[in-house]
């Protein structure tokens, strides 16, 4: 049982540093530099970059949980996903406050979960 929160655990972790990691690119590279206090405007570009690092990090999330589990691999991705949906919808209201588009927060609420099961189906061992 602690093994499998573990796994959990480091999979979402392992995806929270490649979203970090990929935002932050994506924010230099196409959103450039607002003035202080006032933050830049979004771009579609921007945003486009911005789900392809989120599908890649819950891909890899997923594939990380279901590899590393002892037993149940894709139960592991499902409680990964389970865990996204659940931040994702928690921080829904405070991320479109600070701009982001309502579709692209229903974006990530609804699609990177099931991207982390799809990458547990390409975790688990072969049948």
């Amino acid at each position: 049982m602690i093994r499998s929160v573990l796994v959990v655990l480091g999979s979402f972790l392992a995806m929270a540093i490649v979203v970090v990691a990929t935002t932050a690119l994506a924010a230099g590279a196409l959103l450039g530099r607002a003035a202080p206090g006032v933050r830049p405007a979004l771009t579609p570009a921007y945003l486009a970059v911005n789900l392809l690092g989120s599908a890649l990090a819950a891909l890899l999330g997923g594939w990380l949980a279901a590899h590393f589990a002892a037993t149940a691999p894709e139960a592991h991705a499902a409680a990964l996903a389970v865990l996204m949906a659940a931040l994702s919808l928690a921080s829904m209201r405070q991320s479109v406050a600070a701009g982001q588009p309502r579709w692209y927060a229903v974006t990530l609420l609804v699609a990177m979960p099931l991207v982390a099961l799809i990458g547990g189906r390409l975790g688990a061992p072969p049948a």
